[in-house]
């Protein structure tokens, strides 16, 4: 081959840009347009993680790890801390694993449970007082209770009221009961004197009527002896027409 002549001067290739390539035949395009970068990329990207997998599989070490449910069990030094009475956390003061002394608050419970509960037991406790101050009144003074009713200082004017009306009615009440009984009483009283009465009478009249029975068993006897008894004369009208 001949060398090109000194005096020629080798000019670069000329790059095109994508415009230009558009408008260019369809041969040229695709001899001219430069290969894309992103498969390079990729086949390079997919031979590099392949290759460092197949080191780390060589070279690399692999736990055997086995899960299992369970339970930290301590030998010795623990302690339970719970409530004497069950209720809702309102604070926690402490944390796992913190050193606490005696005296140190730990938790704070909500007081509204225990509150209500305080209350109703409270309102039990007066209700009872007042069914025994009611009922010792009535075993002190039978006729007039209200003299001798001495209700707690915690009632109110609306418990102790309805409490003296309840007393003046069961005294009234038993009163009343006291008076039928009485009635009832001398109803039977005055029933078992008829009964007595008439038990002496039947007593008194059971001599005579022994001697009654007597003398009509004697006076039967007697008519028995003096005449035969007479026997009945036959049909013979009725033997006849058979």
């Amino acid at each position: 081959m001949k060398s090109p002549p000194n005096n020629v001067i080798a000019l670069e290739p000329h790059k095109r840009t994508r415009a230009e390539l558009a408008f260019l035949p369809a041969a040229l395009e695709i001899t001219d347009t430069p290969p894309s970068p992103t498969g390079r990329a990729i086949v390079w990207s997919v031979i590099a993680v392949f290759s460092l997998a197949l080191l780390w599989a060589c070279l690399g070490k692999v736990d055997i790890v086995a899960v299992a449910p369970g339970r930290i069990i301590p030998s010795g030094r623990t302690k339970t801390i719970q409530p004497f009475e069950t209720g809702v956390v309102r604070a926690i003061y402490i944390r796992d694993g913190q050193k606490v002394s005696a005296g140190d608050p730990l938790i704070d419970l909500d007081p509204t449970i225990n509150a209500a509960e305080e209350n109703h037991l409270k309102a039990d406790r007066l209700a009872a007082e007042l069914d025994i101050a009611r009922l010792k009144a009535e075993l002190a003074v039978p006729n007039d209770p209200l003299s001798a009713y001495a209700p707690p200082k915690e009632a109110t004017r609306g418990q102790l009221a309805a409490q003296r009306h309840y007393l003046l009615t069961q005294a009234e009440e038993r009163r009343a009961k006291i008076a039928a009984s009485e009635l009832q009483k001398a109803q039977k009283e005055a029933e078992a004197a008829t009964a007595r009465a008439t038990i002496a009478k039947l007593e008194a009249t059971i001599p005579l009527l022994k001697q009654k029975a007597d003398v009509n068993r004697g006076s039967a006897s007697s008519l028995s002896r003096s005449s035969p008894i007479s026997k009945p004369k036959k049909n013979l009208s009725s033997r006849k027409r058979s």
